[in-house]
């Protein structure tokens, strides 16, 4: 994923990181959800879009795997204190929690953890005690 929202500590350290979208959309709640998502891009709100191998924005599976508008995969309040990321990579900090249970097709795990690390390095560097 590609990290689009640099304006707090805590994002500045992420390396990658993903909205569930679990109901459909009629045709006539595309323009307001259209209108959601414009005022949530100029309010600065979107942290996180799923990304190519590129760094590019995309919805393309597998890249992008629910199919999030716009490629959202994390929106930030406004304030920097709340952050919330789809998918979870709390999920995945080992190589037998990932899909192929440590087969090392999706990985070792590492790139989870690395997130955590980078959100958590801005605070770790101005404290002692983390």
């Amino acid at each position: 994923m590609a990290v689009m929202h640099n304006g707090v500590p805590y994002m500045d350290g992420a390396p990658l990181a993903a909205d569930a979208r679990v109901e459909s959309l009629s045709s006539r709640d595309l323009f307001g959800m259209l209108t959601r998502l414009q005022r949530l891009e100029q309010a600065g709100c979107v942290a996180l879009r799923y990304a190519n191998e590129q760094g590019e924005a995309t919805r393309d599976y597998p890249h992008c795997p629910n199919g999030s508008d716009g490629a959202i995969a994390g929106l930030i309040h406004p304030s920097g204190r709340i952050l919330g990321l789809m998918p979870h990579p709390e999920r995945c900090l080992s190589p037998q929690h990932l899909p192929d249970r440590g087969l090392a097709h999706w990985g070792d795990g590492a790139a989870a953890l690395d997130f955590f690390r980078g959100m958590l390095a801005p605070y770790a560097a101005a404290s002692t005690t983390i």
